[in-house]
């Protein structure tokens, strides 16, 4: 009577050692999924912020050649509102971006 109670235990225990690797394994698998599309995000976003930061980088270039000009006349004041509205665009793409970064931060987390 002992050896069978001792086998069914040993049975039960099989079983729900099994079970419990499934769950973990099926469990684990949508962070995994997650992970990656977070990954992927980020990777898009990244590129996205390489261009606007190079755009940047030309633009400071020109600023610095207009400090050295005389600031008057019409072309100063035709560069400088598009150098405004660039300004302004990338300003809400950085605000963006740093939301993403966020998200992307809590994401990896799991």
């Amino acid at each position: 009577m002992l050896k069978r109670i001792k086998n069914i235990l040993a049975v039960l225990l099989a079983i729900c050692f099994v079970v419990s690797v499934t769950t973990a394994a099926v469990s684990a698998a949508p962070v995994s999924e997650t992970v990656k599309k977070c990954i992927n995000e980020k990777n898009k976003w990244d590129q996205e912020k390489t261009k606007w930061d190079n755009e940047k980088s030309k633009w400071d270039g020109q600023k610095k050649v207009w400090d050295k000009k005389d600031k008057k006349g019409n072309d100063y004041k035709n560069w400088l509102k598009k150098y405004n509205e660039f300004t302004k665009n990338h300003n809400d793409f950085m605000k963006k971006y740093n939301d993403f970064m966020k998200k992307y931060n809590e994401c990896m987390k799991r």
